[in-house]
């Protein structure tokens, strides 16, 4: 080789890795030749580390040439028809090339649409449509969620509301955390905006009550501590001299506490009907979940996990 650059047709430019191995393959085609000699001279300016360069790059960028035209989508879309087409035109080089992100989601809305014809094998069931028996049961259960949350919001909202009409001096019954049991209510805790009248109470800003328990603890609760609306059971005088840091305050206070426990009796909340049991919507989805052919289906639940 006498230069190590080209014509390109617009300027005089040094040659490609891939051109170098085509200009010196005659010196031997692989496969069928064990050694071959390129002899490149040498002249002003040669670099012997880029020509090394040349002579051991094995890798060479490829670029598609193919390029689709409205003639040969036409063919394509009358021979093989729209869909096949286009996975024909999504799966060749040029398009990898293009948008690889593209190939890539490709296949995966392929492989999902395989996973789901596999998902709907499993759940066919020989007494009916298993589709629309599970679609039942999804409908069901999301109808039984949302009546459980509006009843849990409801339960925090009339506890909440039970905590506002707290006075100090009341006995109450914590109900549940580790401060269960029975305790004196020495301040509501209540809000600034709200202990001076106004409305517009917050939840997160809930009353927060500071309490004494039996065991001379003074502590202040939260909203969590009652699940349940609170009532008083009984009222004590606090002592305007009591001092919640002062032990002997505590003690004597607590002790008092515990004499009056005696005769009181803990409010049990009862738990009202759950709403689910009065809704129509639900008592409808079940009716005609219970009459679907699917329901008497012995392999049912198998059928389910698959449809889930």
């Amino acid at each position: 080789l006498e230069k190590l650059v080209k014509w390109n047709g617009e300027q005089h430019a040094d040659i490609t890795p891939g051109e170098y191995t085509q200009l010196t393959g005659r010196a031997g085609r692989r496969g069928i030749d064990v050694e071959g000699h390129a002899v490149v001279l040498w002249q002003r300016g040669l670099d012997p580390t880029a020509l090394a360069g040349l002579a051991g790059t094995r890798t060479y960028p490829l670029r598609s040439s193919f390029r689709p035209s409205y003639n040969m989508a036409v063919n394509l879309v009358q021979q093989f028809g729209r869909h096949r087409s286009r996975e024909l035109l999504e799966t060749s080089f040029a398009q990898f090339q293009a948008d690889k992100s593209v190939v890539g989601i490709s296949r995966q809305v392929q492989r999902n649409e395989e996973g789901l014809e596999g998902y709907k094998e499993g759940m066919t069931c020989h007494l009916g449509d298993f589709e629309e028996y599970a679609r039942l049961r999804r409908d069901l259960k999301d109808r039984e969620t949302e009546l459980a949350k509006q009843g849990a919001a409801q339960r925090r909202a009339a506890a909440a509301s039970s905590l506002e009409k707290l006075k100090p001096g009341d006995v109450i019954h914590v109900p549940t955390g580790k401060f269960a049991g029975l305790a004196l209510v020495l301040d509501p805790g209540l809000p600034a905006g709200r202990a001076n009248g106004h409305r517009g109470f917050d939840h997160h800003d809930g009353p927060r009550p500071l309490v004494l328990t039996a065991e001379r603890q003074v502590k202040r609760l939260a909203s969590m501590d009652f699940p349940v609306p609170v009532e008083a059971l009984e009222r004590m005088r606090v002592p305007k001299s009591f001092n919640p840091r002062s032990p002997q305050s505590r003690r004597d206070l607590a002790s008092a506490l515990r004499s009056k426990a005696g005769h009181i009796v803990p409010d049990r909340h009862r738990k009202g009907r759950a709403p689910a049991a009065d809704d129509r919507e639900i008592a409808r989805l079940r009716t005609e979940l219970r009459a679907h052919p699917c329901h008497g289906c012995d392999e049912r639940e198998d059928h389910a996990r698959w449809a889930e």
